[in-house]
């Protein structure tokens, strides 16, 4: 195996994470009653290691479960789920390189018992 057939084969296995993404799940996905509620994609950009991600839950849901995927061709960054206020943090360490995008899915069930509050309609 010459030089270039080494080289060619740690470049696609360094990149087979870009392809996949790493992946983080938060919760239990297949409880009764849960549906997909939220959906958010986005980047990150070369010098912004910490984002945090508000996930905007309609009311009467609870979220169940969230999966966040970050693909990133060089680092793994550190992803945390605060369940009481609905935020993934995406953090990379200082030397990292933290170009990289996420796509975020949620699932969430009714709260039994709660309605909405009732639209005013001006006219």
């Amino acid at each position: 195996m010459g030089f270039h057939s080494i080289y060619v084969l740690c470049l696609v296995v360094s990149a087979a994470h870009v392809v996949f993404g790493e992946l983080w799940e938060f919760g239990k996905t297949n409880l009764p009653g849960s549906l997909k509620i939220v959906h958010k994609e986005g980047r990150m950009g070369l010098f912004e290691h910490t984002k945090k991600i508000k996930l905007p839950v309609p009311q009467c849901y609870v979220l169940t479960y969230v999966r966040v995927e970050v693909k990133n061709l060089i680092s793994t960054p550190e992803v945390q789920f605060n369940i009481n206020t609905n935020i993934v943090t995406i953090h990379y360490p200082t030397l990292s390189s933290s170009l990289s995008s996420f796509d975020i899915m949620g699932k969430g069930v009714w709260i039994p018992g709660c309605s909405p509050p009732a639209r005013t309609y001006y006219g």
